[in-house]
């Protein structure tokens, strides 16, 4: 009788340990690939205005966009005057269309270099203008 007691216990501590490093094992399995995946790259983020035919970011008007590649964006933009949205063809980034005082954003990985344009969907608002250059290095 001690024999199966004592070896039942052997069994319930083995199983109890196995069970153990797995759980700890796949956790840490979780762990690594959050880690890799949040230093991938930077965070950007760009607040532009839409106003009367152009956009503003730090009170230039279309300014050049930079990124390098694998940062993760985000785009606040905000409409300060009339209906506009934020809209990148090569990257398939755009935000909703926002009316006056009304904001929004859009978030996204720079996932290939190049010159890409960044322009207003409204109407003819980029042939007026509304438009500037995104680059990603």
């Amino acid at each position: 009788m001690k024999k199966a007691s004592i070896g039942l216990t052997l069994f319930l501590i083995v199983v109890v340990a196995g069970a153990l490093f797995l759980i700890n094992n796949n956790s840490n399995d979780s762990l690594v690939g959050n880690t890799v995946d949040s230093v991938s790259g930077q965070v950007k983020t760009i607040s532009v205005s839409g106003e009367n035919f152009k956009f503003v970011v730090d009170g230039e008007d279309n300014p050049t966009i930079y990124a390098r590649e694998g940062d993760r964006v985000v785009i606040e933009f905000k409409s300060t005057a009339g209906l506009h949205d934020f809209v990148v063809d090569e990257l398939d980034v755009s935000t909703k269309r926002v009316g006056s005082g009304e904001s929004t954003s859009v978030e996204f990985v720079a996932d290939k270099a190049g010159t890409f344009s960044y322009y207003c969907s409204v109407g003819d608002h980029r042939a007026k203008g509304m438009e500037g250059k995104f680059i990603i290095e």
